[in-house]
């Protein structure tokens, strides 16, 4: 099974620009409320103030490289060497076309953006489990809590404006699908299906996985949120350095307009609109002035810039370097090599064991737990052994050791075959799959 690189291209359409959308909401992406009154209205509870906070983590994580690699650097540890089990097990579909490999490889790639997940469950007519998928989370929206607080209905959204939904919108399935939460209740599964006629026309249940924590327990924060003002910085740098880079090398212009008599604002702006063909490119730096005359016009002076360069160099280096402290993973595992160390071998082995035992076993029980159970219940060949306990094994220095490429220059080392022997060629894109955690 190979692994393929974590999809965070999804994307909300929500941002307009970087500046505008990541950092006008920061306030309330750090107070987001729940929103109880309009989820009366709504049937599901806005996940953040505009029903977006989601849909923003993930632009987030595709304009910053630390967080996204950050991302990716837990999904590969988490999915470590795949499932542990017989290889008919493996083979075998749990939907329409995936392994539970598969399904694993989707999972992992949820969790580390989300520290959540969420799969979609399909039951038969005698509640046996015949379907497992994951389903993309930030298009999953809780329904309001009972006075328990309990949960029993979760909602497909696919649309993310800032408007309320009309009631109509709820029949339409195309904007928004209706889920039963997850249970093993076959008296409430009888009543489900008195409720939907046949078993044709039930919708699944939703597994909703998070571990609930004081900084966010109706709807999950992810793991690395406390830096997500680094991640705004970084993204923002590599915003302004363009910005820069197209500023600094289009024209810079000065125009003095001269009239005796004084100009209204109106007067003023017809003559900024006829400068228009003098200013250049978008991007370039123009300046217009009023006066009299020669003598009453404003003294223009250069005004001394910092060297941007190493400006840049410290925001980028202290904003990574806060988000790969967050992760909790080795910088040697980055490829950024540990000062006094050479990157051995050995430093690696240790970075992955430390990331492993401190960093990923929680989260990868977790998802342990969550398949264990639902394997428990679906319904399966009689050939294929169902495993007691679903077992990640954890990563093995493979994934991150490779053959070095030769230099031009070296010598290079041959294995001498036998007459009629062919050498087997490893293919390149062998890439380790990938991980996840336990019901709400």
């Amino acid at each position: 099974m190979s692994r393929q690189k974590g999809n965070r291209n999804r994307r909300s359409n929500a941002f307009k620009t970087l500046s505008y959308h990541v950092e006008s909401k920061i306030s309330k992406f750090l107070a987001y409320t729940k929103g109880e009154k309009r989820a009366s209205e709504m049937h599901y509870v806005p996940y953040g103030d505009s029903n977006t906070f989601p849909q923003n983590l993930v632009d987030l994580i595709n304009s910053s490289p630390t967080l996204q690699q950050g991302v990716e650097l837990t999904s590969k540890f988490l999915y470590g060497d795949g499932i542990d089990a017989s290889k008919a097990f493996l083979e075998y579909k749990i939907n329409d076309s995936q392994t539970i490999e598969d399904l694993l490889e989707d999972i992992t790639n949820e969790v580390p953006a989300f520290s959540s997940f969420v799969v979609h469950v399909q039951v038969n007519g005698a509640f046996e489990i015949v379907g497992i998928k994951c389903m993309p989370f930030e298009q999953i929206r809780k329904g309001s809590e009972d006075d328990q607080g309990n949960v029993d209905k979760y909602y497909l959204i696919r649309r993310y404006e800032e408007r309320d939904y009309a009631p109509k919108d709820f029949k339409d399935k195309s904007i928004v699908k209706e889920y039963y939460a997850y249970h093993r209740d076959v008296k409430q599964f009888h009543k489900e299906l008195a409720e939907v006629g046949t078993i044709s026309n039930h919708p699944g249940y939703i597994a909703y996985v998070y571990k609930s924590k004081a900084s966010g327990r109706f709807y999950p924060k992810p793991q690395w949120f406390s830096a997500m003002e680094d991640a705004i910085a970084e993204a923002e740098v590599k915003h302004r350095k363009r910005n820069d880079i197209t500023g600094g090398f289009t024209g810079k212009l000065h125009i003095t307009h001269f009239s005796t008599a004084p100009l209204t604002d109106k007067e003023k702006g017809k003559i900024i609109e006829e400068t228009q063909e003098f200013m250049g490119e978008e991007g370039s730096q123009t300046m217009i002035t009023f006066a009299r005359n020669k003598e009453s016009a404003p003294l223009v002076q250069p005004i001394s810039h910092p060297e941007l360069s190493k400006l840049y160099e410290y925001a980028e280096r202290s904003a990574s370097e806060t988000i790969m402290k967050i992760f909790q993973i080795p910088q040697v595992l980055y490829g950024i090599p540990t000062a006094g160390k050479l990157g051995s071998t050995q430093e690696i082995e240790e970075a992955i064991a430390f990331t492993q035992r401190m960093v990923i076993n929680r989260p990868q029980q977790m998802i342990e737990r969550v398949l264990t159970e639902l394997v428990s219940h679906m319904k399966l060949p009689e050939e294929i052994k169902r495993p007691d306990k679903i077992k990640i094994k954890n990563l093995s220095l493979k994934g991150f050791v490779e053959e070095p490429t030769p230099q031009i220059g070296e010598e290079v080392e041959f294995e001498e075959l036998e007459e009629g022997e062919k050498q087997e060629i490893p293919s390149e894109n062998k890439m380790i799959p990938h991980a996840a955690t336990s019901l709400n």
